[in-house]
């Protein structure tokens, strides 16, 4: 296996140069931040995929978004009540959330 480590600047040209993705440049941005500390708080690398990267999280502009996308979970009202279910990285122009 060949590794190789990308920067912030890297992450976010594939995220959002990727016509399958729907990455902004500040939710790509959001999300390499909440990457590297996740992977600092477990004491692993993250490894870049960008297919799975773009099919395990998903950004949103508004919370009403997110609402509408998992009306079936009537218990989500708040940001908070997300969280119980999935992690939430919010950012000044929205929200990523990873598919739950």
């Amino acid at each position: 296996m060949i590794i190789k480590e990308i920067d912030q600047y890297e992450f976010t040209q594939v995220l959002t140069w990727d016509k399958n993705s729907s990455f902004s440049h500040a939710g790509a941005s959001a999300l390499y931040d909440y990457l590297i500390d996740f992977g600092e708080s477990i004491g692993e690398n993250i490894k870049f995929d960008v297919i799975a990267i773009r099919s395990e999280y998903t950004e949103y502009k508004t919370f009403d978004e997110i609402l509408k996308e998992y009306s079936y979970h009537d218990d989500i009202k708040t940001v908070d009540d997300l969280r119980s279910y999935t992690s939430v990285i919010e950012f000044d122009k929205g929200y990523i959330i990873q598919e739950f």
